[in-house]
């Protein structure tokens, strides 16, 4: 049995890299898909926090992430479990949960890429430096954050 994790997401954004504190996301999206050019351009480490319920407790319990850019760290219920950094983004999480609702965190790293390319946009405020300049303000941004389709697998 499967259960599709849906919903608003909290999202905290590492100090001093430009961004808001937080958002909240009505639904998983590319953070480069974002309208604020604060989180549209940012890079570093974004923690995406949920609540989810679990109804029963089964034998196994695999936490599917689905797409993650770049590198993720899970954490249930302020446990540390599991560092991922390559496709599938799965993780057992039986012994970490409990019945009725659990908190879900996901930290998830991406490249600098976005904020490079965000550096060169008009009236931007630099933060980045490189000796050779490879991004300009036209330059593609790159997928970021948590992008799911995030779901619970019951065995």
């Amino acid at each position: 049995m499967e259960q599709l994790i849906e919903g608003e997401w909290f999202v905290r954004f590492q100090k001093n890299r430009m961004a808001p504190e937080s958002i909240l996301l009505e639904q998983l999206i590319s953070l480069d898909e974002h309208m604020d050019p604060k989180v549209k351009y940012f890079s570093g480490e974004a923690t995406y926090s949920k609540d989810i319920q679990i109804d029963e407790v089964e034998n196994f319990i695999l936490l599917d992430l689905g797409d993650v850019r770049n590198l993720v760290e899970v954490w249930i219920n302020g446990a540390y479990v599991q560092t991922l950094w390559k496709s599938p983004y799965k993780v057992d999480i039986t012994s970490y949960v409990h019945k009725g609702v659990n908190q879900l965190e996901c930290k998830v790293v991406n490249s600098w890429v976005n904020r490079l390319v965000g550096d060169q946009q008009p009236g931007a405020k630099v933060s980045t430096f490189i000796t050779m300049p490879l991004f300009r303000k036209e330059s593609p941004t790159e997928k970021s954050g948590l992008l799911g389709p995030v779901k619970l697998g019951f065995y």
